[in-house]
């Protein structure tokens, strides 16, 4: 685990921001805190495998395939709970 829990506003825009730019399947169209990410097409399950390992490196952590849910990479807002609460 990390030594520090990022900022949480710092953390979801950087999150959003490597979404749109390694991610995204719909590269015209923003992506927002509370965007459906799966429903709406923006990533796919191979995105958010890429997200998972993104998730571990960034924050040194472990992600349980268990963990890896709907209900957890719903969207960005979600991505963040999901994430930080495990780095504090």
């Amino acid at each position: 685990m990390t030594e520090q829990t990022p900022d949480r506003d710092a953390f979801v825009a950087e999150l959003i921001t490597m979404i749109e730019r390694d991610l995204s399947l719909l590269p015209d169209d923003p992506i927002e805190h509370d965007t459906e990410l799966l429903l709406d097409g923006f990533v796919d399950s191979l995105g958010v495998m890429q997200m998972v390992a993104w998730l571990e490196d960034r924050l040194g952590l472990r992600i349980e395939p268990s963990d890896i849910v709907y209900e957890h990479f719903r969207t960005v807002d979600e991505i963040a709970a999901f994430a930080l609460v495990r780095t504090s």
